[in-house]
């Protein structure tokens, strides 16, 4: 199923408290994690996260101790566990996630450990509440990944959910603006060489003989690419850091993209634009009128590239109204005369005249319009 599918199926588990434990296989990198931090934030459940690659059977059971025990009216000695800390929030405080993360990378163990839990939602005589949904994740046991096999006991005690994704599912996360930042996941250019260049999203593994390790991208690589992005490193870094998450055969061919990046802005990227100084947009806009781009196009002004989103502007006018901060601020940044004839055209469309006037540059724009539209009269 689709990686979105699972995510409706374990919101739906949540939903109706049913005592399911689910695993979710997948490769590397396809988002499994997200999902289930997803999950939670839509669920407003907490997030138990617990890698169990980490951790130890006394991370799952509990520190053992001797406890004073009356059996058959006698006192005995007798081993009991202190409960783990995560075990506690679960059990006292509820509506919560409980992420059993790298299941089958775990000790032996530790797997032990865990029967009981995923199947009898118990620790050591303890009843986890209803409102807590445990759910795993594996990576596939094949050659590419350490990891252990489960026995049936083991096996039977989860519901599997098999997950793949496409490049349309990932596209749109990559434009989804982040809550913290106003800006989207994935940096536009990487956004942009993906949408042209699918089958990059996953590929098979190319040797890279001169790199000392075997890169394998995924879906997170191409995450990683975009952080490397906003890194602002000289292009040459950013070719080598890129290098080292995609792979050389890759690398160059988004650099090639990279550096025939200039094109018209779409609507589509002009209306995702922040106010944030260092937006990839906003930055583009400034360097195409400015011209302060790089080798050939070094110290030219890109008049044909914004001439286009100008036009785009002018015949999607009315989508535009539901944008008009990311159209003023274009407006503001790009040279006069191109500034001017676009604004003459859309000035008395709709109540851009009103929004327009809100602006202390755009209302000096016009009034030198205006005066040179007087002089041309009077000659």
């Amino acid at each position: 199923m689709l990686i979105t599918d699972a995510k409706e199926v374990l919101l739906q588990v949540a939903k109706t408290q049913s005592p399911l434990s689910t695993i979710i296989w997948g490769p590397t990198g396809i988002g499994k994690s997200a999902i289930v931090k997803q999950l939670a934030k839509m669920l407003n459940y907490k997030l138990i996260d617990i890698r169990l690659s980490q951790r130890e059977a006394v991370d799952i059971l509990g520190m053992p101790y001797t406890a004073k025990a009356n059996i058959n009216g006698q006192d005995m000695d007798a081993l009991n566990h202190h409960p783990p800390e995560w075990f506690l929030r679960a059990l006292l405080e509820g509506n919560v996630v409980l992420f059993l993360d790298e299941l089958n990378r775990a000790r032996p163990e530790v797997l032990q450990a865990v029967f009981e839990l995923a199947l009898d939602r118990r620790l050591n005589g303890q009843m986890l509440p209803a409102s807590v949904l445990i759910v795993s994740a594996c990576n596939p046991p094949d050659s590419r990944y350490d990891t252990v096999d489960f026995d049936d006991a083991l096996s039977a005690r989860f519901m599997h959910l098999h997950v793949k994704t496409n490049n349309e599912i990932w596209l749109e996360w990559a434009k989804t603006k982040r809550e913290d930042t106003k800006q989207a996941n994935i940096n536009p250019l990487v956004t942009n060489f993906i949408a042209q260049n699918k089958e990059a999203l996953n590929v098979a593994y190319k040797e890279d003989n001169e790199f000392p390790v075997d890169v394998k991208p995924c879906s997170r690589s191409w995450e990683f690419v975009s952080m490397v992005e906003n890194l602002k490193l000289p292009d040459y870094l950013t070719r080598e850091c890129i290098r080292g998450l995609v792979g050389l055969e890759l690398s160059q061919a988004y650099m090639v993209s990279r550096m025939a990046a200039d094109k018209p802005i779409s609507l589509e990227e002009l209306f995702s634009m922040t106010k944030e100084k260092h937006d990839p947009i906003r930055e583009r806009i400034t360097r195409y009128s400015e011209g302060s781009g790089t080798g050939d196009a070094k110290g030219k002004i890109r008049t044909d590239l914004l001439k286009e989103t100008c036009k785009d502007i002018e015949r999607n006018i009315d989508e535009c109204e539901s944008n008009v901060e990311q159209v003023l601020d274009f407006l503001e940044i790009i040279p006069k005369d191109l500034s001017l004839a676009t604004l003459k055209k859309i000035y008395s469309k709709g109540d851009w005249a009103d929004r327009i006037y809100e602006r202390q540059s755009l209302v000096k724009a016009i009034k030198e319009l205006k005066e040179a539209q007087e002089t041309s009269r009077m000659k």
